[in-house]
């Protein structure tokens, strides 16, 4: 591995350091790992391996949408400058904060599609209907993302997580 490989290795492992900390430890273990590998695959702009991840909550969309919303939580927190929610029942959406192009990802084996979007006053997304004619591709969208929010995770410091006991003496 080179140095610029070993540094971007580097850098992953530290942002999910960073965001694993924001994951409560109430949180069952099965739950977390769901969070934690959707931030991994988020942060590693990886678009086959995440929507391979979003299609396999096909018959369980009210799942990815609480899994997508513990995860935009976490980015949203540490002001990563990204955005994930679920849009629709098993529509994950992906999208740089107040910018102007949204990544939607499906649980139903549909492409996943670039959008325009609009960011209301109070933090929603809408989707811009109409033809835009220079339309970014899907990675492109990805990884810009993917790279603002590894840049701005790499300047904070990973919380320690404590595990709770598993039971409390009397």
């Amino acid at each position: 591995m080179n140095t610029a490989q070993a540094s971007v290795v580097e850098t992953l492992s530290h942002a999910k350091a960073v965001l694993g900390g924001e994951i409560s430890v109430l949180i069952n273990p099965a739950d977390r790992a769901m969070v934690e590998h959707l931030h991994e695959l988020i942060l590693a702009a990886d678009l086959q391996a995440l929507e391979c991840f979003v299609r396999q909550f096909s018959q369980s969309a009210e799942y990815l949408n609480s899994i997508a919303g513990s995860a935009g939580k976490h980015f949203a927190q540490l002001v990563t400058g990204l955005c994930v929610n679920a849009h629709a029942p098993g529509v994950l959406l992906i999208n740089s904060y107040h910018g102007d192009f949204g990544l939607l990802i499906y649980a139903n084996s549909k492409p996943s599609l670039v959008v325009s979007i609009k960011t209301l006053w109070d933090g929603t997304i809408q989707l811009q209907h109409g033809m835009r004619y220079s339309v970014p591709a899907a990675e492109v969208i990805l990884n810009n993302c993917a790279s603002t929010a590894r840049e701005r995770l790499a300047r904070l410091t990973p919380v320690q997580v404590f595990e709770l006991p598993l039971a409390v003496e009397a």
